[in-house]
């Protein structure tokens, strides 16, 4: 009795920690380490735990019997491990399974259990301790899997001549910190909090938790299982958020309507923007009684985002980030037997400080642990210097004797556009590692310590620009900033030890519309917008805003003597710092600042110190004085290829595996990379290698390395990305993928590459969780999207905002430091099993876990929460192949992983750019406020009625060697689409062709070209084509013929690169229209206003009856030019006002 009172105590540094983990797996008690992200993996995070230890400890007896818990939101196949790691890392106690001749604990194959009862070892203590729980994922490898982790004391127990009352009433730790035992020894618990510890939360234990709605207990599986439904006015956790929409009568003839899915259980998306206060509202039609999601992010965003926060970030792999280094590895454990001829999968980092599983050997090109032995024959990159045990990154050079995977087809592409090399950084911290994996949009031009410039470019498209000059004669620094598209915005440069924003000292300034620049030097106290420095040390200040481009200049001191806030550059290591680069965020006229909406980082520290002396050589047999020979110019570093260039190792498919109907390859998807075995350990038994898989990129054997015994590359793997298809793949029938790629039939891929049943890809390309999106670099469809998901009881509902860095399941803006739900309105209903939600929000962020909302194309996201009886996981989940104790194990309304197939997608949209209307003529540009040759893609059309033929002009710009195009679809899917693509060859040659696209394969060119009058061009990058075609072209087995009543969707698209006659894939996912388009005579509306205006100012006379005057035509033209703006901006459509009279 007496061990009940003192068996578990637990410190809590940051009190109300204890937030939901929506996660494929996470601990819940002991509480996980904060961050408790839920996509901690062994192929993405770094070791032993994928998070670093913080200050939360949880504390325990020695020898006590524990209830370990934890949330899983995918019940993978595959069991569990529980042990003790010690301070560094390595395995000390294995806790589950407990007998020795097991590796993992699979009790009765219950894959959906979330809970075990352990026995802490007797004897055996520690202050800083870990318990780590692993759990697989079988069916997406054998050495994949997830892993969480708790930091932990472990105690003696005390004298028994311990003062009862005082063990019993006045240890501050009881309870968790969150309640107090009763006479009985029973926690009664405060706030929000239950469990027998007070160890979970819930939003609410009773209605008068929240104010304007009802506390419902949503039957989860795990906390919080009680949570807020507000009444229709009303939205926040505890409904005290009052909203501007009390109604929920829609009309949706005010929206624009996208269809996520068209077919049972549909899915629709209406949005418009108002513009009065600067809102997107957003409605969200789901067939369905769970949650519906929606998600956003810039078109283009860099992997560096996945670093957010800066604290949690450091222990996730990012390409580019130069944290990939894993911590110190485990001791393996004695008597594991080695299995002959198993074969680890490629591609993951090997999981530090775990038990190695039998006779594991490393695969080639996996990050060894720091101070492993590297493999035979293992030579390291030319020219590079890798961190240590650090991942090479995506992009990196492909290193020499690297021999691909038979039958991978690498892309024909792989030579990067000019400029896209980054030169290396300035003169590095002495002793620091230059990282070798920059991104194609930044291009780097230092070259010394005294003066260098960085630029973030596609192209000749440069978003950012920095430079600077030091000037040894008076010791100051000339810094000079550009950004483009910042009008009413503020840009930024910083400087941080760490490369974190906490402590960084930051310059910010801006062009107001009256030309006046200002600029603040600023201090960064937290992740908060800096404050302006009580010492101003910059000076010489300048600038200018001209089409949206912000230039500032200004000039400090080497050191400003402001030690407290200011970071001081000196000659040693100690002054080089790490830069910061942004674009805000708007300004107010008293000078603060909103979060920035675009941010990079350098990827070393940065020294400013004189320019090394030059080599002076006198001229021979000359008495003058020597001339100064110029320093040798350091060689470029060589181009590195796209990740998409490497080949990869090829897969296994699943024998006789049939295609399933109607799925949907997700076009784009790189798989998730497999994960390697841990250091030293085999497989398990049994284990074959995952058939379909992909390796991250830059997991390209190491020059001259040599592929381990028995690791025999798997055939028929899917291509990379923009790789050439296989020949004779077979698209399955029905799927939807994007134009020109090719589905792997029936192989069996990484999490997220394997084509579902039914899916569509409306608008744009539908992506597995595990694909890359185009346009943004190194990033899964779910990396570092803001997110809203609302939830329906009848006529309550319950709408949040939320963030997520990468695949683990989105967690509400306040789980973050200084986050909040940033939304202005939210209401949701559910009616005859239909859920609707509605919401609204800013477009101009306020806070870092939120985007703007830009008029531009955008990534866009969603998913809706599973229905009972209709699971969708492919490949099969452990709910089908093992033996689930808990059947039913998505229940409604909890926000666990949303399934396969039409469950979800992504699209690119601009949520701003108004819709199409004008049908005999009219154009799409991106981005919408560029001007002809600036534009990224521009595309218009002419109708001709007296002919019944339509002009098309298309224009795209860095698109040398590479092909644009158009396509008209009846459903946004690219089969049965009709497309037309042309290029210019070298010599000037314009090659249009008229193609119809019957799968997921290149479309094919049509056996007769119905296209003529073909013009063309291709000057400083920008690639003209022009070609007529009739509304009916009589082809109707190869083209989709227009008339006043058959609209199609457009969709615009650029290659990919030309070889011959043949194309590739397109470079970005082609943006589709999110209304068909018809193509027709323009039809004249006549609005007929009468109206008396008064003219103070103008005689009349009676020339003013006569519209053929000049006096008439004269007075006309002036109202016109006062009355027509604001009918273009309130009519769609508007074409011309006419006066009638003048009376």
């Amino acid at each position: 009795m007496f061990t009940t009172y003192w068996m578990l105590l637990v410190i809590l540094a940051f009190q109300g920690l204890f937030h939901s983990s929506l996660s494929h797996v996470a601990l819940t008690y002991p509480p996980a380490r904060k961050y408790d992200l839920d996509f901690l993996d062994n192929a993405r995070t770094k070791g032993p735990c994928g998070m670093p230890k913080g200050d939360l400890v949880t504390e325990f007896q020695q020898g006590a019997d524990i209830t370990v818990t934890w949330h899983l939101a995918y019940p993978h196949q595959g069991g569990y491990r529980l042990e003790i790691l010690d301070a560094s890392g390595s395995v000390e106690h294995k806790l589950a399974p407990t007998a020795t001749n097991l590796q993992w604990n699979f009790p009765g194959n219950d894959t959906t259990k979330q809970s075990h009862t352990v026995s802490l070892p007797a004897g055996f203590t520690c202050d800083l301790c870990t318990l780590r729980l692993l759990r697989q994922a079988l069916e997406w490898g054998n050495g994949y899997r997830f892993w969480s982790c708790a930091d932990i004391k472990i105690k003696s127990g005390w004298s028994m001549s311990m003062n009862w009352n005082t063990l019993h009433f006045s240890s501050p730790t009881e309870c968790s910190g969150h309640g107090s035992k009763n006479d009985q020894g029973v926690c009664v618990c405060t706030g929000m909090y239950v469990g027998d510890q007070c160890q979970y939360q819930d939003e609410c234990k009773s209605d008068s938790d929240c104010g304007n709605g009802q506390c419902v207990d949503i039957d989860a599986t795990n906390y919080p299982k009680r949570i807020c439904f507000c009444d229709v006015g009303w939205f926040g956790t505890n409904c005290e958020k009052e909203s501007s929409v009390t109604s929920t009568a829609i009309n949706k003839a005010l929206y624009t309507h996208v269809s996520l899915v068209s077919q049972s259980p549909k899915y629709d998306l209406y949005y418009r923007v108002l513009k009065d206060t600067r809102e997107l509202e957003v409605v969200l039609i789901n067939e369905g009684n769970s949650y519906a999601a929606l998600g956003w992010r810039p078109d283009g965003i860099t992997a560096r985002c996945q670093r957010f926060p800066e604290y949690a970030g450091k222990y996730i792999n990012v390409p580019g980030s130069g944290y990939g280094d894993s911590e110190p590895g485990s001791k393996p454990e004695p008597g594991s037997t080695p299995e002959p001829g198993a074969t680890p999968e490629p591609g993951s980092t090997p999981e530090p400080g775990a038990t190695p599983e039998p006779g594991s050997t490393p695969e080639p090109g996996a990050t060894p642990e720091p101070g492993s032995t590297p493999e035979p024959g293992a030579t390291p990159e030319p020219g590079s210097t890798p961190e240590p045990g650090s991942t090479p990154e995506p992009g990196a050079t492909p290193e020499p004797g690297a021999t691909p995977g038979p039958h991978s087809t690498p892309e024909p592409e792989s030579t990067p556009e000019p400029g896209s090399t980054p030169e290396p950084e300035s003169t590095p911290e002495p002793g620091t590692t230059p990282n070798s994996g920059n991104k194609r949009k930044r291009r780097d031009a230092h070259s010394s310590g005294c003066g260098d410039r960085i630029s973030f470019c596609q192209g000749s498209d440069c978003t950012y620009e920095a430079s600077w000059e030091y000037n040894a004669a008076t010791d100051k620094v000339t810094f000079t900033m550009k950004a483009k598209n910042t009008l009413g915005k503020w840009i930024g440069i910083g400087f941080s030890e760490d490369g974190t924003m906490v402590g960084a000292d930051i310059i910010t300034g801006w062009v107001t519309s009256e030309q006046q620049v200002v600029a603040h030097d600023r201090y960064a106290t937290s992740r908060s917008p800096p404050v302006i420095d009580a010492s101003n040390n910059i000076e010489n200040i300048q600038g200018s805003q001209v089409e949206g481009l912000t230039t500032i200049t200004f000039t400090r001191n080497r050191n400003t003597g402001d030690n407290e806030k200011d970071k001081q550059f000196t000659d040693t290591s100690d002054g080089c710092f790490f830069f910061l680069y942004a674009i805000g965020g708007s300004y107010d006229e008293a000078n603060n600042i909103m979060y920035h909406s675009w941010r990079e980082m350098s990827n070393q520290k940065i020294c400013i110190k004189p320019c090394p002396e030059p080599t002076s050589t006198p001229e021979p047999e000359s008495t003058p004085e020597p001339t100064t020979q110029e320093p040798e110019s350091s060689p470029e570093p060589t181009s590195t290829p796209e990740p998409e260039s490497s080949p990869e190792p090829t897969s296994t498919p699943e024998p006789e595996s049939t295609p399933e109907p109607t799925s949907t390859p997700e076009p784009e998807s790189t798989p998730e990379p497999i994960s390697t075995p841990e250091p030293g350990s085999t497989p398990e038994p049994g284990a074959t290698p995952e058939p379909g898989s992909t390796p991250e990129p830059g997991a390209t054997p190491e020059p001259g390395s040599t592929p381990e015994p028995g690791a025999t590359p798997e055939p028929g793997s899917t291509p990379e990305p923009g790789a050439t298809a296989e020949p004779g793949s077979t698209p399955e029938p029905g799927a939807t993928a994007e134009p020109g790629s090719t589905p792997e039939p029936g192989a069996t891929p990484e999490p997220g590459s394997t084509p579902e049943p039914g899916a569509t890809s409306e608008p744009g390309a539908t992506l597995e969780p595990g694909a890359q999106p185009e346009g943004s670099a190194g990033l899964h469809a779910m990396d570092c999207t803001d997110i809203v998901i609302g939830r329906a009881r009848g006529m309550r509902g319950n709408v949040g905002d939320y963030y997520t860095r990468d695949r683990s399941s989105p967690r509400p803006d306040s789980f973050y430091d200084n986050g909040f739900n940033s939304l202005t309105a939210a209401l949701a209903y559910e009616q005859n099993g239909v859920t609707t939600v509605l919401f609204r929000k800013k477009l101009e962020a306020t806070e870092q876990q939120d985007h703007d909302i830009r008029n531009e194309v955008m990534h866009v996201i969603w998913a809706r929460g599973q229905q009972i009886g209709q699971y969708y996981h492919n490949p099969e989940s452990g709910l089908e192949k093992g033996n689930p104790a808990v059947s039913n194990f998505y229940r409604p309304d909890e926000i666990k992983y949303h399934g396969h197939g039409n469950q979800r997608g992504q699209a690119r949209l601009n949520f701003v750019e108004q819709p199409i209307t004008k049908p005999c003529g009219n154009e799409y540009k991106q981005p919408t406020s560029c001007t002809d040759d600036d534009c990224e893609y521009k595309a218009t059309w002419e109708y001709d009625a007296a002919v019944d033929e339509v002009t098309f002009t298309l224009k795209a710009k860095n698109t040398e060697n590479k092909w644009i195009g158009i396509g008209f679809s009846p459903d946004r899917n690219m089969p049965d689409t009709d497309v037309i693509v042309g290029w210019v060859e070298a010599d000037g040659r314009v090659v249009v062709q008229d193609r119809k696209a019957v799968g997921y394969s290149p479309p094919l060119v049509d056996s007769r070209s119905d296209i003529k009058n073909i013009e063309g061009s291709q000057l400083f990058g920008v690639t003209t084509i022009k070609f007529t075609r009739a509304r009916n072209t009589g082809d109707n087995q190869n083209d989709f013929q227009f008339s006043d009543t058959d609209c199609y969707y457009f969709m615009y698209a650029v290659g990919g690169s030309v070889s011959g006659t043949s194309i590739n894939k397109h470079a970005k996912t082609p943006v589709i229209s999110s209304e068909k388009i018809c193509i027709k005579t323009c039809s004249s509306v006549t609005v007929t206003m009468s109206a008396s205006v008064r003219f103070t100012s103008v005689t009349f006379t009676e020339n003013l009856r006569n519209r053929n005057t000049e006096e008439f035509i004269e007075l006309e033209s002036k109202v016109k030019a006062a009355v027509e703006p604001a009918l273009k901006e309130a009519l769609p459509g508007y074409r011309s006002v006419r006066v009638a009279e003048f009376a």
